[in-house]
């Protein structure tokens, strides 16, 4: 995928609730972590984040507000990898996380991805992580780990099914039933026909 095709992109249907639903001190954020054997190197694992990223180009994004709607935009800035805290899931600071939705954390022998709901679902998110850690394990110990299922190769290039819009590719054309087209309909006073629950014409009165 070339640099102008990353360039932005619309938020799914299912992530377009995040961003009107966030406030000054929530959003809806996820935590998953995996505990090594040894402690972290955090300079691999921000080695091991960039290559991830390459693999990922839908968390390389900053979230933008547009006329109408929120967006994605590519974001070049080079991501933070920064110990963890006591208070996790904390709602993100653009200034703070460099325009990302996410944040990588390391404490001891943990690594720790957090992540705004806006980007990924909690299957997504596992994804990641574990491509993450696969990663910093290869580049840790000079060790080849399988790629498959959910640990993805970063040598591979994105997959374009892996951006789509699963609502829209399953879903196709919603429209009425009809059962929906059949019923009569009744007048709400706001300018909108409704059937009426007993079935009877909307012309009349009650």
């Amino acid at each position: 995928m070339s640099k102008a095709e990353q360039s932005w992109m619309r938020l799914d249907n299912a992530a377009k609730i995040y961003p009107a639903s966030m406030r000054r001190d929530w959003m809806a954020m996820f935590r998953l972590s995996a505990t090594l054997v040894e402690p972290v190197d955090p300079e691999v694992l921000r080695a091991a984040l960039a290559r991830t990223l390459t693999r990922f180009p839908w968390f390389a994004v900053r979230m933008r507000r547009g006329m109408f709607w929120y967006y994605l935009e590519h974001n070049d800035a080079p991501p933070i990898v920064e110990e963890d805290v006591r208070n996790p899931c904390l709602p993100m600071r653009a200034k703070d996380s460099r325009g990302y939705a996410f944040r990588v954390r390391y404490y001891g022998n943990r690594i720790a991805v957090e992540i705004f709901h806006v980007l990924t679902d909690g299957t997504g998110g596992l994804c990641f992580l574990k491509t993450l850690v696969a990663e910093y394990l290869a580049l840790r110990y000079g060790i080849s780990i399988p790629r498959g299922g959910d640990v993805l190769d970063c040598d591979d290039p994105p997959d374009p099914g892996e951006m789509e819009d699963g609502f829209l590719a399953c879903a196709g054309n919603v429209t009425r039933s009809r059962s929906e087209e059949s019923r009569p309909q009744r007048h709400t006073g706001a300018g909108r026909l409704y059937p009426r629950d007993d079935g009877s014409d909307p012309g009349q009165r009650p």
